[in-house]
């Protein structure tokens, strides 16, 4: 975990600059994974080994091991990652703009970015990136809600058929140098069953899927000596758009939709040639630093109104430079509100009659099982201030959504035949 010293390295001011260290990295792989829960990876301490798979130290030292403890082990791991939503599409538009919901315009499962909105993909095509994107999301409109910028976006069924997808188009050739963002969604364990157990069994399928992807597109032992170069070239991040409460949780209601199971997600960085720092961090960060994180990696200007921080301040040991702390703040559809710090978690729900209150001790009570609100009045009411002063905020900047097939999707690109690194 991130000890005072860093801290006191992230405070200070942005002296020492120098250029990045290391192998600059080409290409971005985003992968992201639908109902994966941070209390459920073993990487961040679930007792099984849900995202561990076997591995030599010949294969560790060599960037081989393919399985999520492993990239995570070889990356930059975020302990204190949040969703902004309960919605899968709300969460998948903060990641891609840097921009909380509100701001995006995208609020639920029913809206796609506006034309106004540029997302990663956009951004990183005019720098020359080629992009594609393959996703398994039958319930979801990924490709209408959030495909623009991408010159080729494809929808699956299921997860095998999504990873063949990719793998198709990662090993074709077309013979130009040009960097890439892939993404790829894999449905993962948000449909497994009702139980821990189930779920846990879920998210091993999902590890290995995964793991299957990688090996094939980079391990050179498999792909020859240029998918290992490639695999070192590539900034991987991986991430969820949502957790998944299942029934051992033993909560329900509207608190529900805000409870750590829904909201905190995993969130890695991997390149080993350019990124530094400590290996785990508990900094609470939100999926909306992604887009800043990755403009400030490739040296691209970011937008000032961008509702992310880049977080290389935290993890970019050779050049302190100062990071803006702040609460993970959270609306989800029913108007309940949650502010998340590394200590507390404050639910508040304004509509309730008379409004309601919780504040839980997520050191001590990690399930959030006894409201601890009277015991603290002081940390209440500070959370309840960040959180009104936060919804001021969102409301000012808020964008009317635009509704899937209410208007015709924006043009695309045509698709040429090919792809490659």
């Amino acid at each position: 975990m991130r000890g005072p010293g860093l801290l006191a390295l992230a405070m200070l001011g942005a002296c020492g600059a120098g250029e990045r260290p290391g192998i600059p990295p080409r290409h971005v792989l985003l992968v992201t994974i639908e109902g994966l829960r941070a209390d459920h990876v073993s990487a961040l301490g679930h007792h099984l080994p849900t995202t561990a798979l076997p591995s030599d130290e010949l294969a560790r030292a060599q960037g081989r091991a393919m399985g999520i403890d492993d990239l995570a082990a070889s990356g930059v791991q975020f302990a204190q990652a949040f969703a902004p939503s309960g919605s899968t599409l709300a969460s998948l538009a903060a990641l891609l703009t840097g921009r909380s919901p509100f701001e995006s315009g995208v609020v639920d499962d029913g809206c796609r970015l506006p034309n106004a909105v540029p997302g990663l993909a956009t951004r990183l095509a005019r720098e020359g990136f080629e992009t594609a994107a393959f996703a398994t999301a039958p319930a979801l409109d990924l490709r209408e809600a959030l495909g623009r910028g991408f010159e080729r976006f494809e929808e699956r069924d299921d997860d095998p058929r999504t990873v063949a997808a990719a793998l198709e188009w990662i090993a074709r050739d077309s013979g130009n140098e040009r960097p890439f963002l892939l993404w790829i969604h894999l449905a993962g364990p948000a449909a497994a069953g009702p139980t821990a157990a189930e779920y846990d069994a879920s998210l091993m399928r999902a590890t290995r899927e995964l793991a299957r992807f990688l090996e094939a597109a980079f391990d050179f032992h498999r792909d020859g000596l240029e998918g290992s170069e490639t695999w070192a070239r590539t900034v991987l991040v991986l991430a969820s758009p949502r957790g998944r409460a299942h029934a051992d949780l033993g909560r329900s209601g509207p608190a529900a939709a805000v409870h750590d199971a829904v909201l905190r997600v995993p969130l890695v960085l991997r390149h080993p040639d350019s990124l530094t720092g400590e290996r785990i961090l508990s900094e609470v960060v939100q999926l909306e630093d992604v887009v800043p994180t990755l403009l400030d990696w490739f040296g691209i200007a970011s937008p000032g109104d961008l509702t992310g921080r880049s977080l290389l301040p935290l993890v970019d040991s050779y050049r302190p430079r100062p990071f803006e702390r702040r609460a993970a703040i959270t609306l989800d559809a029913r108007k309940v509100m949650t502010a998340r710090t590394g200590a507390w978690r404050l639910v508040w729900d304004p509509a309730a009659a008379p409004p309601r209150v919780e504040l839980f001790d997520c050191r001590r009570d990690p399930h959030g099982l006894e409201d601890v609100a009277a015991s603290h009045p002081a940390v209440v009411e500070e959370l309840l201030s960040r959180t009104r002063e936060w919804r001021v905020g969102m409301v000012a900047s808020q964008r009317i959504p635009l509704r899937i097939g209410a208007a015709p999707a924006p043009p695309r690109p045509p698709v040429e035949p090919g792809g490659g690194r």
